[in-house]
């Protein structure tokens, strides 16, 4: 199975200490460390493996961005709705 983790979600594996990670097999991908999983109602028995990925990172980053534009898109639409109900808030009382 290949994913990629939010952090956050994933204290577990923040917990485990780098020195715990061991080099994967350089042949597959190239600078990717693992560490052992069991099972433990979450994760499957087996290895996770963390990598370092410049291209899936800028790619994470657009959609970032691209939603943040989207949200501040949002906000302003809200805030001229919001302005225009005060401006003609006299009136409709």
């Amino acid at each position: 199975m290949v994913s990629t983790l939010v952090p956050s979600h994933h204290k577990d594996l923040l917990a485990v200490p780098r020195t715990a990670y061991t080099p994967t097999d350089p042949h597959a991908v190239a600078g990717s460390l693992g560490v052992p999983r069991g099972p433990d109602g979450v994760w499957p028995p087996g290895r996770v493996v963390v990598m370092n990925n410049p291209a899936l990172w800028e790619g994470q980053m657009h959609g970032f961005r691209h939603q943040h534009l989207q949200m501040e898109v949002r906000i302003r639409t809200l805030q001229t709705r919001l302005a225009r109900g005060r401006e003609l808030g006299p009136f409709l009382r």
